[in-house]
């Protein structure tokens, strides 16, 4: 399942044979502000991992599964 926009608590819901997840995309220069109440609530509905996918400007993908790892990414991010 695949929804763009911003509008959406996930983006992607999929699986790999053993596990699903309820991913949210983003991208950019700054670290977005990810509501991960709502992602956590949503994921429970299909027994989903939550998972935030953050592509920064020229750098590959990183994964964020909760709010202390945002955080922790947050201040790396400002050392740069």
């Amino acid at each position: 399942m695949e929804s763009r926009g911003s509008h959406g608590v996930a983006d992607l819901l999929c699986g790999n044979g053993t596990d699903i997840y309820a991913i949210q995309v983003k991208s950019g220069g700054t670290l977005p502000n990810v509501n991960f109440l709502d992602l956590n609530v949503f994921a429970r509905c299909f027994k989903a991992i939550p998972l935030v996918l953050y592509k920064p400007d020229y750098n590959p993908f990183i994964e964020i599964r909760n709010a202390d790892e945002l955080k922790a990414i947050r201040g790396r991010l400002k050392d740069r």
